[in-house]
C-alpha cells in the first residue's frame, strides 16, 4: 500500500549533514515548533531581525497558526511554484527551521532561503550549517545556479552566516518597518556554485529522485 510520501514526495526527503539533519516539516512537528517559537526566536523589545512580527503572536494562537501556515504550504506546492518548509534536528530534536522557495525553478534555476533558530540553540554555528546544507542540496540534487537570501540591515549574524557560506551582496530594498513608522532597509545577497562555501561534511540526502520528479526536473 502507498504511502503519504509516495503522493507527496517532499515528505519523504531526508538531507543530512554532520550532526544536523533536515526534513520536510508535518503536522506531527508543529507542537515541537511552536514551543521554539513561544519560547522566544529574539528579544521582541529588542532588535526586530525579521521584516515583520511573526514571532510574537499570543502564545496560544501559535500551534493554530503554525499549523494553517505548513497546511498552506502544502496545499498550494506545485511544480511551478513551491515552498519546501525543512525541520532542522540536532541529536532528534527540532533546533529550527530552514525554507527553500522557488517559482518557475526549471527555467530560472534559482531559489530563496530563509531560516529561523530557536534562541537555545543560536550562537552555535549551527545557522551557518543548515543553509550549507540546504544550499549544497540546492546545487548538487536539484541543478540550482544560484541560491538567493536576504536580511535586514543590521542582522550581524545573518550577514555573518552569509558572508561565512560564500553570499555575495546583490542590491537593497526599502521596505516599511512593521511598526509602520520607519523605513528598513532589506539586503539582498546571492549565491552561486563557484563562491559557495560547503561544509566540512559529507551531504546525505535520500528521496531526492521522487522530489526531483515532483518538481520537473
Amino acid at each position: 500500500m502507498a504511502g503519504i510520501e509516495d503522493h507527496f514526495p517532499p515528505f519523504g526527503l531526508r538531507i543530512t549533514c554532520g550532526p544536523l539533519e533536515l526534513r520536510s516539516v508535518r503536522e506531527t512537528d508543529t507542537d515541537e515548533i511552536s514551543a521554539l517559537i513561544t519560547g522566544g526566536i529574539y528579544d521582541p523589545n529588542g532588535y526586530l531581525p525579521f521584516l515583520r512580527r511573526w514571532a510574537e503572536a499570543p502564545a496560544d494562537l501559535v500551534p493554530l497558526q503554525t499549523m494553517q501556515f505548513y497546511w498552506r504550504t502544502f496545499a498550494e506546492f506545485t511544480p511551478e511554484s513551491w515552498h519546501l518548509v525543512l525541520a532542522v534536528r540536532e541529536q532528534g530534536r527540532i533546533v529550527g527551521v530552514q525554507d527553500l522557495v522557488t517559482k518557475n525553478f526549471p527555467i530560472t534555476r534559482s531559489v530563496e532561503t530563509g531560516s529561523w533558530l530557536g534562541r537555545p540553540f543560536q550562537g552555535r554555528g549551527l545557522g551557518k550549517l543548515m543553509r550549507q546544507a540546504v544550499c549544497a542540496f540546492g546545487f548538487d540534487e536539484l541543478g540550482a545556479e544560484q541560491m538567493g537570501s536576504g536580511y535586514v540591515e543590521g542582522n550581524v549574524r545573518s550577514a555573518g552566516v552569509s558572508r561565512k557560506v560564500g553570499y555575495r551582496p546583490n542590491g537593497r530594498i526599502r521596505t516599511v518597518h512593521p511598526d509602520g513608522d520607519q523605513v528598513r532597509i532589506e539586503e539582498r545577497v546571492v549565491l552561486t556554485p563557484d563562491a559557495f562555501v560547503r561544509a566540512p561534511y559529507a551531504l546525505e540526502v535520500s528521496g531526492a529522485d521522487e522530489f526531483r520528479a515532483l518538481i520537473g526536473r
